[in-house]
Order: structure tokens, then sequence, then C-alpha cells
């Protein structure tokens, strides 16, 4: 196993780049797509072996995604408002 100092310069460029990668709408959340990404850049750029580049984009996606389910799941569950709770009782949603 390698050493992998990518600085604190390398980790702001390779979430900014993976942040953006995420935006370009080609498979749902970019899923695969940014990951592969990100591998390359670590692998082309940065010379980080391709098993740790792997190991370092799993990681960072992983926390990326569980923060914003733990964090969504906190915001609704203090949030006062809950699903269909905007209705009135007897009154029917308008048809689309």
């Amino acid at each position: 196993m390698t050493d992998v100092h990518l600085g604190i310069s390398g980790a702001f460029f390779i979430a900014l780049s993976a942040s953006l990668l995420t935006a370009i709408p080609i498979t749902p959340a970019g899923l695969g797509f940014v990951e592969g990404a990100v591998v390359g850049l670590l692998t082309i750029v940065y010379k980080v072996p391709n098993t740790e580049a792997l190991a370092i984009t799993v990681v960072d996606r992983t926390i990326s995604v569980l923060t914003i389910i733990i964090l969504g799941a906190i915001a609704y569950a203090i949030s006062g408002k809950r699903r269909g709770a905007g209705l009135s009782k007897g009154v029917e949603p308008a048809a689309a």
C-alpha cells in the first residue's frame, strides 16, 4: 500500500470536479459516470494507483450520499410540515 498525498488543493479540486460532474445528466445523480471520472482524475493527474483511487472515490461518494440522507431525514423529522398536512379535511385536491 502506498501513501497518497493530494494536499488540500488537490482534495478541493477532486471534490469540486465530482460535484460538477454530478450535474451532467448522463445517469441519475451521475452514478457510475462520476466515480469513473474521479478515478481517472486521480490516476492521471495525481498518479494515484487504481486501487487507492477507487477506494478514495467510493468512500467520498458514500460519505456524500449518506450525509444528504441523514441530514434530510433529520430536517424532515423536525419540520412541522408533513406530507398532505396542507389539505383540509373534506376538501378534494384539484384535478390537474
